[in-house]
């Protein structure tokens, strides 16, 4: 039953998300927190952005090299691999430099398609895209079973006989262990064309990290941190592309990346291409 619209596209929620709206955090909101971009955030989600920072301030620069990865593997994916297709899974609220965004100054023919489980951001996705024809905005839970795969919203925007890239960045580590992550991307892989990316950022199972990750707690969605072992299963059966998995700053890094801090961070991040 839905008792509530929310006041941006008047996406229906139920009762138990709009409570959630207001008193529990969403790992979109506190992520945009970490960008320094929050003013779509709630307070709940500036409160606990503030406390994982506190814990380790480095996670600031952590979700920007993440976002930096992730302007790379875009470009990699529609320019060296050729790829007109991109299905972006947890993406997050629109910011600077959106993926398609990014595709299009390399080839202004490319699909895209983001996916997220936040009804907030779903309902600012699609007012951020307005007229647009070729990026959509949908919203579905890849923790659910067949919510996501095979719909025929997604097929009907994609073609799932020709190359997609898969971006999978900073969502896997939402994804806990009863939710079956190693199937859920096992699924999403076979329906892939031969020749498709799927792109992967996760956060590691380091002690710089547990403190924050404890704080996720009271989120919508749990912190799960995986070691690099486990991060690597994910690419089970692909080929890794060079140079592996490695930190986001490793992963081909470009001029206007070498500006920015060089740190390490407990993240591994890598694209692996399906045989």
């Amino acid at each position: 039953m839905v008792t509530n619209q929310h006041p941006l596209g008047g996406i229906p929620l139920t009762p138990q998300e709009a409570a959630d709206l207001v008193n529990r955090p969403g790992p979109a909101g506190v992520y945009q927190c970490f960008l320094g971009q929050d003013k779509d955030a709630t307070p709940a989600e500036r409160q606990l952005a503030a406390e994982v920072l506190a814990s380790n301030p480095a996670i600031r620069q952590m979700a920007q090299d993440n976002r930096r990865f992730l302007g790379r593997a875009v470009r990699y994916a529609v320019g060296e691999a050729g790829i007109r297709q991109i299905l972006d899974i947890g993406t997050g609220f629109p910011t600077n430099d959106n993926g398609h965004q990014v595709a299009r100054k390399v080839a202004p023919d490319v699909t895209t398609v983001y996916v997220d489980n936040d009804k907030r951001v779903t309902a600012h996705g699609r007012a951020f895209l307005d007229d647009e024809k070729s990026t959509h905005f949908l919203y579905a839970d890849v923790r659910i079973p067949g919510e996501l795969q095979y719909t025929t919203r997604v097929q009907r925007l994609l073609d799932f006989d020709q190359p997609i890239a898969l971006m999978l960045v900073a969502v896997l580590h939402f994804v806990e262990k009863q939710d079956e992550p190693y199937n859920i991307v096992d699924s999403l892989v076979g329906a892939l064309a031969p020749g498709s990316l799927v792109v992967i950022s996760h956060a590691l199972d380091d002690e710089s990290l547990r403190p924050g990750a404890r704080t996720y707690q009271r989120a919508t969605s749990r912190a799960v941190l995986r070691t690099a072992t486990e991060v690597g299963a994910f690419f089970k059966g692909l080929d890794v592309v060079d140079p592996g998995l490695v930190a986001p700053n490793d992963w081909r890094p470009e001029q206007a990346d070498l500006v920015a801090p060089l740190d390490r961070v407990p993240v591994l991040c890598g694209i692996g291409r399906k045989p």
